[in-house]
Protein backbone atom coordinates (compact mmCIF):
# COMPACT_ATOMS: atom_id res chain seq x y z
CA UNK A 1 0.00 0.00 0.00
CA UNK A 2 1.35 3.64 -0.71
CA UNK A 3 5.03 3.29 -2.26
CA UNK A 4 5.56 0.02 -0.55
CA UNK A 5 7.16 -2.79 -1.37
CA UNK A 6 5.53 -6.01 -1.89
CA UNK A 7 7.74 -9.53 -2.27
CA UNK A 8 6.40 -12.03 -4.41
CA UNK A 9 6.62 -15.80 -2.78
CA UNK A 10 9.34 -16.92 -5.25
CA UNK A 11 11.43 -13.41 -4.41
CA UNK A 12 11.22 -13.97 -0.94
CA UNK A 13 12.28 -17.32 -0.73
CA UNK A 14 15.72 -16.25 -2.58
CA UNK A 15 16.69 -14.27 0.59
CA UNK A 16 15.75 -17.35 3.42
CA UNK A 17 18.03 -18.38 5.86
CA UNK A 18 20.75 -21.21 4.90
CA UNK A 19 18.99 -24.44 6.17
CA UNK A 20 22.29 -24.53 8.14
CA UNK A 21 21.29 -21.90 10.87
CA UNK A 22 20.35 -23.56 14.13
CA UNK A 23 17.68 -20.66 15.75
CA UNK A 24 14.66 -20.67 17.22
CA UNK A 25 12.28 -17.67 15.33
CA UNK A 26 9.76 -16.67 16.79
CA UNK A 27 7.09 -14.49 14.67
CA UNK A 28 5.38 -12.78 17.32
CA UNK A 29 2.53 -9.58 17.82
CA UNK A 30 2.04 -6.72 19.89
CA UNK A 31 -1.10 -5.41 21.13
CA UNK A 32 -3.65 -8.16 21.75
CA UNK A 33 -6.97 -7.23 23.17
CA UNK A 34 -6.97 -3.36 22.14
CA UNK A 35 -9.52 -3.04 20.09
CA UNK A 36 -12.27 -5.78 18.49
CA UNK A 37 -10.26 -5.40 15.12
CA UNK A 38 -6.83 -5.55 16.16
CA UNK A 39 -7.72 -8.56 18.01
CA UNK A 40 -9.64 -10.63 15.71
CA UNK A 41 -6.05 -9.65 13.12
CA UNK A 42 -4.13 -11.20 15.80
CA UNK A 43 -6.24 -14.07 16.45
CA UNK A 44 -6.61 -15.14 13.10
CA UNK A 45 -3.14 -14.95 12.45
CA UNK A 46 -2.70 -17.24 15.62
CA UNK A 47 -5.40 -19.93 14.79
CA UNK A 48 -3.97 -19.57 10.97
CA UNK A 49 -0.55 -20.75 12.14
CA UNK A 50 1.51 -17.25 11.24
CA UNK A 51 2.12 -16.43 14.71
CA UNK A 52 3.86 -18.13 17.68
CA UNK A 53 2.23 -15.84 20.06
CA UNK A 54 1.16 -12.20 20.47
CA UNK A 55 0.99 -9.73 23.35
CA UNK A 56 -1.97 -8.57 25.42
CA UNK A 57 -2.76 -5.32 26.58
CA UNK A 58 -4.16 -4.92 30.30
CA UNK A 59 -6.81 -2.21 29.60
CA UNK A 60 -7.84 -3.44 26.08
CA UNK A 61 -11.30 -2.89 24.82
CA UNK A 62 -11.41 -6.70 23.87
CA UNK A 63 -10.03 -8.27 26.60
CA UNK A 64 -13.22 -10.87 27.43
CA UNK A 65 -13.51 -11.76 23.40
CA UNK A 66 -9.66 -12.41 23.55
CA UNK A 67 -9.93 -14.65 26.95
CA UNK A 68 -13.13 -16.44 25.30
CA UNK A 69 -10.86 -17.36 21.95
CA UNK A 70 -7.59 -18.77 24.54
CA UNK A 71 -10.17 -20.80 26.07
CA UNK A 72 -12.02 -22.35 22.96
CA UNK A 73 -8.56 -23.02 21.48
CA UNK A 74 -7.25 -24.48 24.39
CA UNK A 75 -4.92 -27.58 22.62
CA UNK A 76 -3.32 -24.59 20.15
CA UNK A 77 0.10 -23.22 21.63
CA UNK A 78 0.63 -19.64 21.92
CA UNK A 79 3.02 -17.90 23.80
CA UNK A 80 1.84 -15.28 25.72
CA UNK A 81 3.24 -12.09 26.76
CA UNK A 82 2.44 -8.78 28.90
CA UNK A 83 2.65 -5.81 27.12
CA UNK A 84 3.18 -3.55 29.76
CA UNK A 85 1.60 -0.04 29.31
CA UNK A 86 2.47 3.17 30.23
CA UNK A 87 1.10 4.52 26.99
CA UNK A 88 -2.47 4.56 25.87
CA UNK A 89 -5.68 3.76 27.72
CA UNK A 90 -7.39 4.04 31.07
CA UNK A 91 -5.42 2.65 33.59
CA UNK A 92 -5.51 -0.57 35.69
CA UNK A 93 -5.51 0.68 39.15
CA UNK A 94 -7.76 4.27 39.66
CA UNK A 95 -6.04 6.96 38.24
CA UNK A 96 -5.89 8.53 41.64
CA UNK A 97 -3.04 6.14 42.75
CA UNK A 98 -1.45 7.40 39.99
CA UNK A 99 -1.32 11.12 39.53
CA UNK A 100 2.09 11.15 37.99
CA UNK A 101 1.49 8.62 34.97
CA UNK A 102 -2.13 10.14 34.16
CA UNK A 103 -3.61 12.63 32.06
CA UNK A 104 -6.60 14.51 32.96
CA UNK A 105 -8.80 12.66 32.01
CA UNK A 106 -6.97 9.32 33.78
CA UNK A 107 -5.37 7.84 30.47
CA UNK A 108 -2.24 6.99 30.59
CA UNK A 109 0.72 9.34 29.16
CA UNK A 110 4.13 7.90 29.05
CA UNK A 111 5.70 7.31 26.00
CA UNK A 112 9.63 6.25 26.02
CA UNK A 113 11.06 9.65 25.77
CA UNK A 114 8.57 11.57 27.94
CA UNK A 115 9.06 8.72 30.65
CA UNK A 116 13.50 8.82 30.17
CA UNK A 117 13.30 12.60 30.24
CA UNK A 118 10.59 12.67 33.78
CA UNK A 119 12.82 10.51 34.91
CA UNK A 120 16.17 12.13 34.30
CA UNK A 121 15.21 15.08 35.63
CA UNK A 122 13.02 14.68 38.23
CA UNK A 123 14.44 14.82 42.07
CA UNK A 124 15.36 11.55 43.67
CA UNK A 125 11.93 11.64 45.90
CA UNK A 126 10.00 12.21 42.57
CA UNK A 127 11.47 9.50 40.84
CA UNK A 128 11.41 6.78 43.56
CA UNK A 129 7.26 7.92 43.98
CA UNK A 130 7.25 7.74 39.90
CA UNK A 131 8.72 4.24 39.77
CA UNK A 132 6.41 3.46 43.01
CA UNK A 133 3.56 4.10 40.51
CA UNK A 134 5.01 2.08 38.03
CA UNK A 135 5.57 -1.17 40.10
CA UNK A 136 2.14 -0.93 41.66
CA UNK A 137 0.01 -0.13 37.95
CA UNK A 138 2.36 -3.17 35.93
CA UNK A 139 1.41 -5.61 39.25
CA UNK A 140 -2.52 -4.88 38.42
CA UNK A 141 -1.60 -5.15 34.86
CA UNK A 142 -0.05 -8.36 34.91
CA UNK A 143 -2.65 -10.06 37.59
CA UNK A 144 -5.66 -8.70 34.93
CA UNK A 145 -3.64 -10.29 32.05
CA UNK A 146 -3.52 -13.98 34.16
CA UNK A 147 -7.03 -13.48 33.93
CA UNK A 148 -7.26 -13.30 30.09
CA UNK A 149 -4.85 -15.81 30.38
CA UNK A 150 -7.17 -18.61 31.56
CA UNK A 151 -5.26 -21.73 32.38
CA UNK A 152 -1.94 -20.75 30.25
CA UNK A 153 0.59 -19.26 31.76
CA UNK A 154 2.10 -15.96 31.04
CA UNK A 155 5.54 -17.01 28.82
CA UNK A 156 7.24 -13.71 28.65
CA UNK A 157 7.23 -9.95 29.18
CA UNK A 158 7.51 -7.02 27.42
CA UNK A 159 6.72 -3.04 26.93
CA UNK A 160 4.53 -0.95 24.72
CA UNK A 161 6.18 1.13 22.90
CA UNK A 162 9.97 -0.64 24.68
CA UNK A 163 8.58 1.10 28.02
CA UNK A 164 10.05 -1.38 29.92
CA UNK A 165 13.73 -1.28 28.48
CA UNK A 166 14.79 2.04 30.98
CA UNK A 167 17.08 0.28 33.23
CA UNK A 168 14.85 1.88 36.36
CA UNK A 169 11.77 0.09 34.36
CA UNK A 170 13.62 -3.38 33.27
CA UNK A 171 14.46 -3.63 36.97
CA UNK A 172 10.77 -3.44 38.05
CA UNK A 173 9.68 -5.70 35.03
CA UNK A 174 12.35 -8.23 36.14
CA UNK A 175 11.13 -8.19 40.13
CA UNK A 176 7.60 -8.67 38.96
CA UNK A 177 8.55 -11.67 36.41
CA UNK A 178 10.08 -13.10 39.31
CA UNK A 179 7.57 -12.82 41.83
CA UNK A 180 4.63 -14.35 39.32
CA UNK A 181 6.97 -17.15 37.65
CA UNK A 182 7.37 -15.56 34.69
CA UNK A 183 10.86 -16.67 32.95
CA UNK A 184 11.21 -14.60 30.22
CA UNK A 185 11.52 -10.66 29.14
CA UNK A 186 12.49 -8.99 26.00
CA UNK A 187 15.12 -7.48 25.07
CA UNK A 188 14.70 -4.91 22.25
CA UNK A 189 18.16 -5.62 20.84
CA UNK A 190 18.41 -5.70 17.20
CA UNK A 191 21.64 -5.75 14.62
CA UNK A 192 21.48 -2.75 12.21
CA UNK A 193 20.42 -2.96 8.69
CA UNK A 194 19.29 -1.69 5.50
CA UNK A 195 17.02 -3.56 3.26
CA UNK A 196 17.64 -1.03 0.53
CA UNK A 197 19.82 1.99 0.39
CA UNK A 198 16.40 3.84 -0.44
CA UNK A 199 15.23 3.61 2.94
CA UNK A 200 18.42 6.30 4.22
CA UNK A 201 15.65 9.02 2.82
CA UNK A 202 12.64 7.91 4.45
CA UNK A 203 11.78 10.14 7.75
CA UNK A 204 10.55 7.13 9.17
CA UNK A 205 13.85 4.94 8.70
CA UNK A 206 15.82 7.51 10.10
CA UNK A 207 13.69 7.83 13.22
CA UNK A 208 13.80 4.73 13.63
CA UNK A 209 17.67 4.22 13.44
CA UNK A 210 17.44 7.02 16.50
CA UNK A 211 15.27 4.70 18.36
CA UNK A 212 17.18 1.86 17.45
CA UNK A 213 20.42 3.06 18.68
CA UNK A 214 18.62 4.23 21.93
CA UNK A 215 17.49 0.62 22.35
CA UNK A 216 20.30 -1.25 21.94
CA UNK A 217 22.34 1.26 24.32
CA UNK A 218 19.41 0.23 27.17
CA UNK A 219 20.40 -3.30 26.31
CA UNK A 220 23.89 -3.16 27.94
CA UNK A 221 21.95 -2.30 31.04
CA UNK A 222 19.00 -4.58 30.20
CA UNK A 223 21.40 -8.28 29.87
CA UNK A 224 22.77 -7.37 33.25
CA UNK A 225 19.58 -6.83 34.87
CA UNK A 226 18.08 -10.09 33.55
CA UNK A 227 21.03 -12.30 33.74
CA UNK A 228 21.22 -10.69 37.86
CA UNK A 229 17.61 -11.65 37.79
CA UNK A 230 18.24 -15.19 36.55
CA UNK A 231 15.63 -14.24 33.38
CA UNK A 232 15.94 -15.58 30.33
CA UNK A 233 15.56 -13.43 27.17
CA UNK A 234 15.82 -13.79 23.24
CA UNK A 235 19.25 -12.50 22.07
CA UNK A 236 17.80 -10.73 19.28
CA UNK A 237 14.84 -9.19 17.78
CA UNK A 238 13.72 -7.59 14.33
CA UNK A 239 11.16 -5.16 13.98
CA UNK A 240 12.49 -1.75 15.43
CA UNK A 241 14.46 0.03 12.90
CA UNK A 242 10.90 -1.10 10.25
CA UNK A 243 8.49 -0.90 13.33
CA UNK A 244 5.05 -0.48 11.33
CA UNK A 245 6.74 -1.35 7.82
CA UNK A 246 7.60 -4.45 8.15
CA UNK A 247 8.22 -7.39 5.10
CA UNK A 248 9.29 -10.75 4.88
CA UNK A 249 12.31 -9.26 3.06
CA UNK A 250 13.22 -6.79 6.02
CA UNK A 251 12.60 -9.70 8.21
CA UNK A 252 15.11 -12.17 6.58
CA UNK A 253 17.58 -9.23 5.88
CA UNK A 254 17.49 -8.22 10.25
CA UNK A 255 17.64 -12.10 10.34
CA UNK A 256 20.35 -12.90 8.28
CA UNK A 257 22.42 -10.19 10.08
CA UNK A 258 22.69 -12.31 13.23
CA UNK A 259 25.42 -14.83 12.77
CA UNK A 260 24.63 -16.72 16.62
CA UNK A 261 22.24 -19.42 16.73
CA UNK A 262 19.23 -19.04 19.39
CA UNK A 263 16.50 -17.41 19.65
CA UNK A 264 14.86 -14.52 17.42
CA UNK A 265 11.73 -12.31 18.25
CA UNK A 266 10.64 -10.95 14.93
CA UNK A 267 8.22 -8.26 15.97
CA UNK A 268 4.76 -7.25 13.56
CA UNK A 269 2.12 -5.57 14.15
CA UNK A 270 -0.65 -7.12 12.54
CA UNK A 271 -3.55 -5.89 14.29
CA UNK A 272 -5.54 -2.94 12.38
CA UNK A 273 -7.60 -1.22 14.15
CA UNK A 274 -11.03 0.61 12.60
CA UNK A 275 -11.84 4.43 12.14
CA UNK A 276 -14.82 4.09 14.47
CA UNK A 277 -12.36 2.63 17.40
CA UNK A 278 -10.42 5.76 17.37
CA UNK A 279 -12.08 6.88 20.68
CA UNK A 280 -9.60 4.64 22.22
CA UNK A 281 -6.83 7.02 21.69
CA UNK A 282 -8.18 10.31 23.15
CA UNK A 283 -5.39 12.83 23.16
CA UNK A 284 -2.70 10.12 21.60
CA UNK A 285 -3.31 11.25 17.94
CA UNK A 286 0.53 9.60 16.77
CA UNK A 287 -0.67 6.06 18.33
CA UNK A 288 -4.12 6.03 16.72
CA UNK A 289 -2.31 6.95 13.28
CA UNK A 290 -0.02 3.88 13.88
CA UNK A 291 -2.88 1.61 14.66
CA UNK A 292 -5.07 2.61 12.06
CA UNK A 293 -2.86 2.69 8.88
CA UNK A 294 -3.11 0.57 6.29
CA UNK A 295 0.25 -0.91 6.58
CA UNK A 296 -0.99 -3.26 9.52
CA UNK A 297 -2.81 -4.92 6.97
CA UNK A 298 0.48 -5.25 4.62
CA UNK A 299 2.24 -6.23 7.89
CA UNK A 300 -0.28 -9.22 7.87
CA UNK A 301 0.26 -10.56 4.61
CA UNK A 302 3.99 -10.26 5.09
CA UNK A 303 3.86 -12.13 8.25
CA UNK A 304 2.16 -14.98 6.58
CA UNK A 305 4.81 -14.94 3.46
CA UNK A 306 7.59 -14.94 6.02
CA UNK A 307 6.16 -18.38 7.88
CA UNK A 308 5.69 -19.86 4.69
CA UNK A 309 9.38 -18.87 4.01
CA UNK A 310 10.37 -20.76 7.62
CA UNK A 311 7.93 -23.50 7.30
CA UNK A 312 7.83 -24.70 3.58
CA UNK A 313 6.67 -28.09 4.57
CA UNK A 314 4.30 -27.45 7.62
CA UNK A 315 0.78 -26.58 5.71
CA UNK A 316 -0.02 -26.10 10.00
CA UNK A 317 1.75 -22.92 9.77
CA UNK A 318 1.29 -21.92 6.49
CA UNK A 319 -1.81 -19.09 5.98
CA UNK A 320 -3.45 -19.78 2.69
CA UNK A 321 -3.38 -17.32 0.15
CA UNK A 322 -7.10 -16.52 0.64
CA UNK A 323 -6.31 -15.81 3.65
CA UNK A 324 -3.97 -13.03 3.79
CA UNK A 325 -5.77 -10.94 1.14
CA UNK A 326 -9.14 -11.23 3.03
Amino acid sequence: MGSEKHMTSSSVEKTAMPPSRKQDVLIHSDDAGATESVTCNILSAWTSGVLDGFSILANGQANDMLAAALASNADRPARLSLHLNLSEGGSTLPPSELPLLTDDEGYLKHAFFSLLISLLFSTASRRKSILHQIEIEWRAQLQSVLRICGDRKISSIDGHIHVHMLPWTFAIACRLATEFGIEEIRISREPFFINSLRDLFSPYYLVNIIKHIVLNTCSFFAVNIARSSGMRYPPWIVGVLYSGRMTSERALCGMNKIRDNGRIEVLFHVGRALAGERGRWVNRESIAEFYLSDLRSVELIEAARLRNVLSPKNPEKQMRKEEIEE
